[in-house]
């Protein structure tokens, strides 16, 4: 199955590897237009095309149209555009990839391609679609100054252009930068977890004394990112209300971040043994250093319920309780 463009230029048509290649391509300057139905009526097996060309040349994706008659008799109309999904090499050549649902377009870098539903005058006068993007969420520490890298996702059906700034009015907005076209957020000063300045803390700035779950409250942080299609339209932005929470990582004098932090863990299984009102208990412990470091072990205290219910949990501190704890407790190492 062949065919040609209106200056005869040949438009070869396969179902296994559908091609289209456009020759004497210095010369050409006529307009492709390829529709999802073209598509779909040219290839049933295969939902990949490729397209060849240069600077001389124009592909317009006019993308998927329908309409229907309403109940009432009035009409409906739908349209969707194709959207821009990065490049691909493919033979040594550089594609522009174009995705419509099951369908994927590869047009050769270089060839002016339009498939934005604005630019292909499928949107009417005072009409708008909203714009929407989304971040992927990732864990911040502190004394860094990323936050949840670019935008991950963003789509406006008209295919505007949507650009991002930030709600400095809102809540924490004023100790982050955003780069417009991007959407990256960046921390003005990185943040300190032993000296938050988030809104939660109410203006509180010496943090003495102050317990790890209302720490871990005054690092919880809020930012509105606004996304703007710029049609100047009622709808034209989209927010994003991002809570972002700063992990504390240890940053003490003489920290070396290079060692593992070694850890531990009880083991309850057969060694273990509590009776009560035994004199002898017994449990086993296994530590575990990822450098292989010697642990030694000391016991600092111990929490337990006091002899009557009023009194509830405690710490013991007596030395002589510590001393018959280290008879009761068998304390078993593995390096």
């Amino acid at each position: 199955m062949s065919d040609a463009l209106s200056d005869g230029t040949s438009v070869s048509k396969s179902s296994r590897h559908p091609q289209v290649e456009i020759e004497n391509s210095t010369t050409f300057e006529d307009v492709l237009n390829i529709s999802l139905d073209t598509l779909w009526r040219m290839s049933w097996d295969n939902r990949t095309w490729k397209i060849r060309g240069d600077d001389h040349d124009t592909v317009r994706l006019v993308g998927y149209e329908s309409s229907w008659s309403d109940s009432s008799g009035g009409s409906e109309e739908y349209f969707e555009p194709f959207r821009f999904n990065g490049q691909q090499t493919v033979d040594g050549v550089l594609y522009n990839v174009y995705d419509l649902w099951d369908a994927r377009v590869l047009i050769e870098d270089g060839v002016t391609v339009i498939f934005k539903k604005r630019d292909l005058g499928k949107v009417s006068e005072g009409e708008n679609s909203q714009p929407d993007f989304w971040y992927k969420w990732g864990t911040v520490k502190e004394n860094e100054t990323s936050v949840f890298g670019k935008v991950r996702d963003s789509y406006d059906q008209d295919g505007d252009t949507i650009t991002y700034s930030i709600d400095t009015t809102y809540q924490d907005g004023w100790l982050f930068d955003i780069d417009s076209s991007t959407g990256e957020l960046t921390w003005k000063v990185a943040p300190d977890y032993e000296v938050p300045n988030s809104v939660n803390t109410n203006g509180i700035t010496d943090f003495t004394g102050v317990d790890d779950n209302q720490m871990r409250h005054y690092n919880n942080y809020q930012v509105r990112v606004i996304g703007n299609d710029g049609s100047g339209e009622s709808n034209a932005t989209k927010t994003q209300d991002l809570w972002i929470e700063v992990k504390n990582i240890p940053d003490y004098e003489g920290y070396d971040a290079s060692n593992k932090i070694p850890f531990f863990k009880d083991m309850w299984g057969q060694e273990t043994q509590f009776i009560d009102d035994a004199t002898d208990q017994s449990v086993k412990i296994k530590g575990f250093d990822l450098d292989f470091d010697e642990l030694t072990w000391e016991i600092t205290g111990m929490y337990a319920w006091g002899k009557e219910s009023s009194d509830g949990w405690g710490r013991v501190k007596r030395l002589t309780s510590l001393q018959k704890l280290q008879k009761m407790i068998r304390v078993n190492k593995l390096i």
